[in-house]
């Protein structure tokens, strides 16, 4: 029950939420122009109508899971599920039996587990989850926020070096997005790489790593799952490949095989579930891609680089959706536009440290 750990961690009601409010940021409307691929539905859009992005494509890109009732249902089970919704929303009151066996399965007490109750007939089953997500994606932007502020004016223009949003979204020709989409993006990329930075700084001040140890976009792995080389995941395997020194998929299949048997799904991932894994035909599953990975000495960098790999693969194909044109562009164009903006959110970081020091 690991990630329904994250919702009893608040220790809070849902409507005592001053100090962390600040960090829930509302998205703005936006506009796709064509579907996308594997995140469509949790994004929750329709292509030439302007609308606000579904809170649940956080769940989705952090988790895996198409929304957080589905991510609910599959660690509750059925039975349960039902019942702890018809607690949430006031459908009816549980017997004490019901209300032990959820407080164990959120390892929460039944006096907090009352606190969930809003009483809505529709909408989310846990809207306390989705601001919780909406904080994380708050608190990583505000982290690469914190590290870009200020102004360092261009000795060549006198413009601020750490401003170059318009500058690069007007400067592409391959593909070109309107302001609010480009914008989106910006938040979603700003948001990975406050994480990575924030992460980095956390592990050089304890002294397990230095700065010197991570490549250009701030990623302890090689490759970056936002290289522009191949699909994210794809470079996410091959950082797990070089981990279990395996030359391909095939043998990264016989080497997972031989895994204790304590994880069984890990024996059933093949050499063509990993292939279209690694291509983007099919979306990975971030517990089965975590599992993989679980005994290597290196197994908090890909479980982690995993959710990037995740979030780099929303931002392609979100990009790709939003594009103007009659089209959609080339995915080694998106690719490559990506990764350079990211390394230029590194660069400011850089640059930033480099004018304080």
């Amino acid at each position: 029950m690991e990630k329904l750990a994250i919702i009893s961690s608040s220790r809070r009601s849902a409507g005592n939420q001053t100090a962390e409010a600040p960090l829930i940021r509302p998205f703005s409307q936006i506009t796709i122009q064509r579907p996308l691929r594997h995140f469509d539905k949790a994004l929750g859009l329709i292509p030439g109508i302007a609308g606000e992005p579904n809170p649940e494509i956080l769940t989705r890109i952090l988790t895996g899971h198409k929304s957080h009732q589905a991510m609910l249902r599959q660690h509750l089970g059925d039975a349960n599920f039902r019942n702890f919704e018809n607690l949430v929303r006031g459908k009816n009151e549980p017997t004490l039996k019901t209300l032990n066996l959820l407080s164990g399965l959120f390892d929460s007490s039944p006096e907090e587990i009352r606190t969930w109750i809003h009483g809505q007939k529709q909408g989310p089953v846990m809207p306390l989850y989705l601001q919780l997500m909406q904080m994380v994606e708050g608190f990583t932007l505000m982290s690469y926020e914190k590290a870009t502020e200020g102004i360092i004016p261009c000795p060549c223009c006198g413009k601020n070096i750490l401003d170059s949003t318009d500058a690069f979204w007007h400067g592409q020709e391959s593909i070109r997005l309107n302001e609010p989409e480009y914008l989106f993006a910006e938040r979603c990329l700003a948001a990975l790489m406050g994480w990575r930075f924030l992460r980095l700084s956390i592990r050089s001040l304890l002294g397990t790593h230095d700065h010197s140890s991570h490549g250009r976009c701030f990623s302890p792995l090689n490759p970056d799952p936002v290289d522009p080389e191949q699909y994210p995941v794809g470079n996410w395997l091959k950082a797990v490949r070089v981990a279990f020194r395996c030359s391909d998929n095939l043998e990264l299949e016989k080497r997972l095989a031989r895994l204790p048997s304590g994880q069984p799904s890990v024996h059933l991932v093949i050499q063509s579930r990993l292939n279209k894994w690694a291509c983007g035909d099919d979306p990975i599953d971030l517990e089965v891609g975590q599992s993989i990975v679980q005994t290597l000495h290196n197994s908090s960098d890909l479980k982690y680089g995993l959710i990037e790999a995740n979030v780099i693969a929303f931002l392609q194909e979100f990009i790709g959706a939003a594009a103007i044109g009659s089209r959609s562009p080339r995915k080694e164009d998106v690719r490559l536009i990506l990764y350079q903006r990211a390394e230029q959110f590194a660069s400011n970081v850089r640059i930033k440290m480099a004018h304080v020091t």
